[in-house]
C-alpha cells in the first residue's frame, strides 16, 4: 500500500481508446519489464491504467475573539450572551472520495509488428508523432490546500468608538490676589486633557447603540415625516443595522471561520486489503496535525475488495494455451472495492470504487480481432467484434 501526501505526481496513462484495429494478420503482445530482452521487431507501447484515490478533507476552524467591551455588556446593556475569552477551535467539516487514473508502472506492453502481411492500423497520431490513442492524464484533486489564513489581530478587528481617545478635564483653581490694602479672590479654570478610561469608552458606545436603536424605531414608524422611498428607507435601515452590530460587536465579541482544504492521495495495492493507513491526526483543540504526531485522533483510509472478480482470479491461470503461440492484446477486468474514512472509531466517508489494478489482467487472441475499444479508466473491453 503506498501514499503521497499532498504531492500529485504527472504520470502518463496510456491506454486503446476508441479506435478500430484491424487485424487480418498475426500480432503479437509482449509484457514489458526490467528483465525484458530488447525486441527486434516493430511496433508501438502502450499502458493499462492505475487507479488512484484522491481524498479531500475540508477543516473549519473557528476563531472566537472577546469584544473589548465585555466586561460592561451586561451592566450597560443588559446583555448575557458574551464571547468571555479568545479561542480557537476545529472541526471536519466534508470529506470526498475520487478516483483518477495514471500508467501503471508493471502493466506496459510492446504490440510486435508483423513483419510483412496485409496489416492496416486506424491510428491517430498527434503531432510529436504519439498516437492519440495513447492520453495523457492530469487531476484538479493534486492542488495543495490553500494555506491557512494568517492570525489577525483582535485589535483591528472591532471599530474605534474613541475619536479623538481623549476627554477634556477641567480644574477648578483658585489663588488670592492683593492689590494695595484690597484682598480679593481669582478664580481660574485651567484645561487638562487626559486619556478615556475603559468603562468611558464603554458608555460612549452603548449610548451610541441605544441612540442608533431609537433612530431606527423612528425611521420605521415614519416619526420624520418624510415622504422617503421605500428603497431609501431600506437602504438607511439596512445601513444603520451593520453600524449597530459592528457597535456590537464591542461587547458581544467576534466569531470568524475560515475555512482550509486538505489532498491526499492513496493507492490501493493488492495484499492492502483492511489495513487502515493513517492520513493524519486531529485534535479538536489543534486541527490537523501530522500523522507522525502523539496527540490527537489518527484519521484513517482503508479498503476491502467486494471479491466480485474471485472467480476469474481462479479461472483464468488454469485456461489451457501454447505457451509458444502469441498473444493479443491485454486489458483488465477491474475488481470493485469498499473504502472508508475514519476518525478514531467515527466513520467520516464511505464510498465504492472499480479499481483496475485489483482486479484481473488477461488478453485477446491475437488472430480474429477487428474491433477493439477499451474503457480509458480501467483499461476493460467496452467494445470488441470478431471476425
Amino acid at each position: 500500500m503506498k501514499i503521497t501526501y499532498l504531492v500529485f505526481s504527472r504520470a502518463i496513462m496510456i491506454f486503446i481508446m476508441a479506435n478500430s484495429l484491424i487485424l487480418n494478420a498475426q500480432i503479437n503482445v509482449v509484457p514489458v519489464g526490467s528483465d525484458t530482452a530488447p525486441d527486434q521487431f516493430e511496433g508501438f507501447y502502450y499502458s493499462l491504467p492505475k487507479t488512484l484515490v484522491s481524498v479531500e478533507v475540508w477543516v473549519d476552524e473557528t476563531e472566537q475573539l472577546q469584544g473589548p467591551f465585555a466586561d460592561y455588556a451586561g451592566r450597560m446593556l443588559g446583555i448575557s450572551d458574551v464571547i468571555k475569552n479568545s479561542n480557537r477551535s476545529y472541526v471536519i467539516s466534508g470529506i470526498n472520495l475520487s478516483i483518477f487514473q495514471e500508467a501503471d508502472p508493471a502493466q506496459f506492453y510492446f504490440v510486435r509488428m508483423p513483419l510483412k502481411g496485409g496489416v492496416t492500423l486506424d491510428l491517430v497520431m498527434n503531432h510529436d508523432a504519439t498516437l492519440r490513442s495513447l492520453q495523457a492524464r492530469e487531476t484538479d484533486s493534486k492542488k495543495k490546500a490553500s494555506a491557512r489564513i494568517a492570525n489577525i489581530d483582535p485589535s483591528r478587528s472591532f471599530v474605534d468608538v474613541s475619536l479623538p481617545d481623549v476627554v477634556e478635564k477641567i480644574d477648578t483653581v483658585v489663588s488670592r490676589v492683593t492689590v494695595d490694602t484690597l484682598t480679593f479672590e481669582r478664580i481660574t479654570f485651567p484645561k487638562t486633557y487626559i486619556e478615556k478610561s475603559p468603562e468611558q469608552k464603554a458608555r460612549q458606545a452603548a449610548d451610541f447603540i441605544l441612540k442608533l436603536e431609537e433612530d431606527r424605531q423612528k425611521l420605521i414608524s415614519g416619526f420624520q415625516e418624510v415622504n422617503y422611498s421605500m428603497e431609501s428607507i431600506r437602504y438607511m435601515n439596512e445601513q444603520m443595522k451593520v453600524l449597530q452590530n459592528d457597535y456590537l460587536a464591542l461587547f458581544k465579541g467576534k466569531s470568524r471561520i475560515t475555512t482550509t482544504r486538505l489532498a491526499f492521495v492513496f493507492i490501493p495495492e493488492e495484499g492492502s486489503e483492511n489495513k487502515p493507513l493513517t492520513l493524519f491526526r486531529f485534535d479538536r483543540n489543534k486541527g490537523v496535525l501530522d500523522k507522525n504526531s502523539t496527540e490527537g485522533e489518527q484519521v484513517t483510509i482503508q479498503f476491502s475488495s467486494l471479491k466480485l472478480t474471485a472467480g476469474v482470479k481462479i479461472h483464468a491461470p488454469n485456461r489451457k494455451s501454447d505457451k509458444r503461440a502469441a498473444i493479443g492484446l491485454y486489458y483488465r477486468i477491474p475488481e470493485k472495492a469498499a473504502f472508508v474514512i475514519r476518525k478514531g472509531s467515527e466513520t467520516l466517508a464511505e464510498k465504492d470504487f472499480l479499481v483496475s489494478q485489483l482486479g484481473v489482467v488477461s488478453s485477446l487472441p491475437a488472430r480474429g480481432v477487428s474491433v477493439i475499444e477499451m474503457h480509458p479508466q480501467t483499461g476493460s473491453i467496452m467494445r470488441l467484434k470478431l471476425e
